[in-house]
């Protein structure tokens, strides 16, 4: 998968790897890693072959990150901490 695909799909999947744009950077290393610890993966933060599997696997079988494991900075006690696929950011 490319490093944009990867993205789109932690995106979908509940996690934030910051801008959806095909570059790997600090937000998207995080993601990963936030995102291998669900899985019980190895915490690597490096979308290799095995975590992309998990990743196509976590999509097929909806498995969306645990609203337990968001941050305190990802939540913000409104209705908008239950909408899945929209940030708040984007109805501005």
């Amino acid at each position: 998968m490319t490093t944009l695909q990867i993205q789109a799909l932690l995106t979908y999947l509940g996690y934030d790897p910051g801008d959806v744009d095909g570059l790997p950077g600090k937000n998207t290393r995080r993601a990963v890693l936030a995102f291998q610890a669900q899985e019980g993966l190895e915490t690597d933060g490096s979308p290799g072959p095995l975590t992309q599997a998990a990743i196509l696997d976590a999509v097929a079988n909806g498995r969306s990150r645990e609203e337990a494991a968001r941050t305190p900075e990802e939540t913000t006690g409104t209705f908008w901490d239950g909408i899945k696929y929209f940030k708040k950011q984007e109805f501005a």
